[in-house]
């Protein structure tokens, strides 16, 4: 993908506003590989783990807070 941006850059050098823009998504997209450990390419078994896991986090915050809810209103 920077590879792809980087040839897009050289073919955009003669306008100016388009080259910049493409550079800026370039640092944006390096800097949150580098922040936050996010590889440039995620392969999509990764992508689907990681959105099942997120699904499955969320449910368990609910069912966490159900309980203790329910737990209060026993007493």
């Amino acid at each position: 993908m920077d590879r792809l941006i980087l040839e897009t850059l050289v073919l955009a050098s003669e306008m100016p506003q388009v080259a910049e823009k493409l550079r800026l998504l370039l640092l944006r997209r390096q800097f949150l590989s580098r922040r936050f450990g996010f590889p440039d390419e995620v392969s999509a078994t990764v992508l689907v783990r990681r959105v099942w896991l997120a699904i499955f986090g969320v449910l368990a915050v609910v069912a966490a807070v159900g309980a203790f809810t329910a737990s209060l209103e026993l007493e």
